[in-house]
């Protein structure tokens, strides 16, 4: 092995022994790791910088997609998963404009891909129909996503708010009350206040009128609010509102719909129903009785007066 080769082979050892540094430092080495190694071995090894690149791009999408699936449930990818995100758009940044180094990387990697693998692994983490895009995570941070972006005023105090709602709900683990046939456990009492604070609070900084189904709400935010609201509810503390108290209302409406049927039923099979039918029959009856009659005496009158007609002339 030449002194190029090992030179270049030292530095891409060095560029994987990088990763027990923080992840934005990750990002930030890359670009200038590859220029020393190029400066080295010439431009002659193009392919070999490109596959650098591919593999960065490669660890850096497993790392997300792993970091994704870590916090499925609860719902925490947006705040957990932002550096590794960043680093999978940069560094498919770096394989789409490699030219600007001397390389094409990525159309160097992909000139016999039908399958398009790059492509469609960017797109399921970052494309407009990816985790990230789906998730609506930008909308926890502040503008324009970077490196350095923070999550937004009204994300911390939300979070803060919905992190005394959980440590109240810690505090009352146990539903003790039902047990002994109580309808509600003591948190409805105990943490009422937050919870109200938390709900009031989510839907007034986050469901806007011209958004009432939560479009564009950063999906770790709006997954916190229902969990909360469903552990509040029938999922666990049962404190949300009972029908016993509505029973006489529930009577009245009731009567109100069986009424007009109720009367129905009563016209129909009354007592002296059947005889009122059949009068109105027999009515009829007679009446065609007498119509039938005044027409046959109508057609026997007509022959006789022609008769006296003729015999007058």
């Amino acid at each position: 092995m030449g002194v190029n080769e090992f030179i270049a082979a030292s530095l891409v050892i060095t560029l994987w022994t990088k990763n027990t540094f923080a992840v934005s430092d990750y990002t930030q080495e890359i670009a200038q790791d590859i220029f020393q190694v190029n400066s080295v071995i010439g431009n002659n090894t193009e392919d070999d910088m490109c596959k650098i690149i591919l593999e960065r791009f490669s660890e850096s999408s497993s790392k997300f997609t792993q970091c994704a699936t870590q916090f499925a449930r609860p719902i925490n990818m947006c705040r957990f998963c932002k550096e590794h995100f960043i680093n999978v758009k940069n560094l498919y940044d770096a394989l789409e404009h490699s030219e600007q180094e001397g390389m094409n990387c990525k159309d160097l990697l992909t000139s016999q891909d039908k399958v398009e693998i790059i492509q469609e692994t960017y797109d399921f983490i970052a494309g407009k129909d990816g985790l990230w895009e789906k998730g609506y995570c930008s909308y926890c941070y502040t503008s324009p996503l970077t490196e350095t972006s923070n999550l937004t005023d009204d994300a911390v105090n939300f979070f803060a708010l919905y992190g005394m709602v959980q440590d109240c709900f810690t505090a009352h683990p146990d539903n003790h009350s039902l047990t002994l046939g109580n309808a509600k456990s003591d948190a409805c009492v105990e943490c009422a206040i937050d919870y109200w604070k938390l709900k009031s609070f989510y839907r007034d900084q986050f469901l806007e009128d011209e958004s009432p189904d939560a479009t564009g709400v950063c999906f770790d935010i709006l997954d916190a609010m229902n969990s909360a609201q469903h552990r509040w509810g029938n999922g666990f503390y049962h404190c949300g509102r009972t029908l016993h108290g509505n029973l006489p209302l529930i009577s009245a409406v009731l009567l109100v719909l069986l009424t007009p049927v109720s009367l129905y039923l009563g016209v129909r099979f009354a007592p002296g129903t059947r005889r009122a039918q059949e009068r109105v029959i027999s009515s009829h009856s007679f009446r065609q009785t007498l119509f039938r009659e005044q027409s046959s005496l109508n057609s026997r009158s007509g022959p006789v007066q022609e008769n006296s007609v003729s015999s007058n002339s």
